[in-house]
């Protein structure tokens, strides 16, 4: 289970907070983004050419590099890219604890890039970054961990019932046998 965001460059100059229906533009290509990713994300370790990974504080980070798309292509999966397309945005998928927006704020604002919030398809105010989401994501996680923990442990308890009651039954037939046999 992951939360979702796009970085990517826009043509609008307001990069904070772009027009809902603004368009990417190139972020320039792949060896480029790839760079400016290193030397701003201290142990990115690149599995691919389009795949990065970095642990940060208590949560982990994949950078995926994508090719163009346009404000009708949200919610599209991006076709793969080659080295020699351009990056029309990095797809960053986030697992684990704390909280990731503002660093992401951080790292987009450096850059002059804006952010989406894949799960809200909307714009993420670099000035007034809104915690909802990540917070939404966060506890139906947790709320599902703990059903699934609950269950685990429920069906560790029936065990040990299940257990207990067969060792009593078969204490009450081997009492009753040996009253039988006298």
């Amino acid at each position: 289970m992951s939360w979702d965001a796009i970085l990517t460059k826009t043509a609008d100059p307001n990069f904070k907070k772009p027009a809902e229906n603004a368009d990417s533009i190139s972020m320039g290509q792949p060896a480029a983004i790839r760079d400016i990713l290193n030397k701003s994300v201290p142990g990115l370790h690149w599995n691919s050419q389009m795949e990065g990974h970095v642990d940060v504080d208590s949560f982990s980070v994949e950078f995926s590099l994508m090719g163009m798309f346009t404000y009708a292509d949200r919610g599209v999966p991006p076709k793969r890219l080659s080295e020699s397309e351009d990056v029309g945005g990095v797809a960053v998928t986030v697992r684990g604890d704390g909280n990731p927006v503002p660093w992401l704020v951080s790292l987009a604002t450096k850059h002059q890039w804006s952010l989406v919030d894949s799960q809200e398809g909307e714009w993420i105010d670099l000035d007034k970054p809104n915690q909802e989401s990540w917070e939404g994501f966060t506890g139906l996680r947790d709320h599902a961990i703990g059903i699934a923990q609950a269950k685990d442990s429920r069906e560790g308890d029936s065990i040990a019932v299940n257990l207990l009651l067969s060792a009593m039954l078969f204490m009450a037939i081997a009492f009753a046998y040996r009253r039988w046999l006298r």
